[in-house]
């Protein structure tokens, strides 16, 4: 639940600052190479997922300084926690490749499942 919610706090500060003030404050502060030094993996790619689709969508080139990292994948797929529940109570695999199929690219390429970052309460 720690990612979920750190998850959640990264997209509610996208949707308060937008995502040109959302890339420069994230790229100004080094935050994802800090989380990496932190070994906080899992943040850090979903930080630089987050930054590199919006960087994509927004015709804006990416930060080199973190192409070492766009290399990086976590070993196992990481699911939102919606998707994990409806796969445990159906057990259902279609269920898992459906979230794949839908997950933006950017957050794929470092084997995170994720089509969500603008639906937010």
């Amino acid at each position: 639940m720690k990612f979920e919610n750190y998850k959640s706090e990264i997209c509610h500060e996208l949707k308060r600052k937008g995502d040109i003030q959302f890339i420069v404050s994230y790229l100004k502060t080094d935050q994802v190479r800090k989380l990496y030094d932190q070994h906080m993996y899992l943040q850090c790619l979903y930080l630089l997922a987050m930054i590199d689709y919006l960087c994509r969508i927004n015709d804006l080139p990416l930060c080199r300084e973190y192409d070492d990292l766009r290399a990086c994948k976590i070993r196992q797929t990481v699911y939102p926690a919606s998707v994990e529940i409806m796969y445990k109570v159906l057990n259902d695999e279609k269920i898992l490749s459906e979230a794949r199929e839908r997950s933006i690219p950017e957050f794929m390429q470092h084997n995170i499942v994720e089509s969500e970052v603008r639906d937010i309460a």
